[in-house]
């Protein structure tokens, strides 16, 4: 996902959540990719609901509704 590669078209929700590993050799790189994530998923009209850290790091991305006018 980090490299921009992702495609969410075809994803069939208009939430997501992503989540940032934090295991012993990750955590203190997971919120950094957190955040690179969300900023990829941004660039692709997804928006930030709210980003969750307890034991792990997690962000709640929603997809714009779709206008019908």
């Amino acid at each position: 996902m980090l490299d921009g590669t992702v495609d969410l078209d075809d994803y069939p929700h208009r939430y997501l959540l992503v989540h940032a590993d934090t295991g012993f050799s990750a955590s203190r790189q997971a919120m950094p990719r957190l955040l690179a994530a969300i900023e990829v998923l941004e660039g692709q009209a997804w928006e930030l609901v709210n980003i969750l850290a307890k034991e792990n790091f997690y962000a709640v991305m929603r997809r714009p509704r779709h206008s019908n006018g």
